[in-house]
């Protein structure tokens, strides 16, 4: 967040915590169907992906991202010992 805010993509980040942040407000509005056939707002919007993806990051390897862990943990609970395999019947 204070990358994207430092190059203006983001509103300012004021305070972060364990379970949320404090951040600033961007005035906008949403657009409808007939504003994006719009080739400024076309050109606008391009601008700012083009802006996005032209910003310095570098990759960060996230080994333990929510829903994955969140599937781990589920399966490391199952209890496998009471699971049997059912004999294969012809129909």
């Amino acid at each position: 967040m204070e990358k994207l805010a430092s190059n203006g993509l983001a509103a300012p980040l004021y305070a972060r915590f364990a379970n949320g942040i404090v951040c600033g407000y961007l005035k906008g509005r949403t657009i409808n169907a007939d504003q994006f056939k719009d080739s400024e707002m076309q050109r606008r919007i391009c601008s700012t992906l083009a802006a996005y993806h032209n910003m310095d990051a570098p990759a960060k390897v996230i080994d333990d991202l929510f829903p994955f862990r969140k599937t781990r943990d589920f399966i490391r609970n199952i209890d496998v010992s009471a699971a049997k395999d059912l004999p294969i019947t012809d129909t």
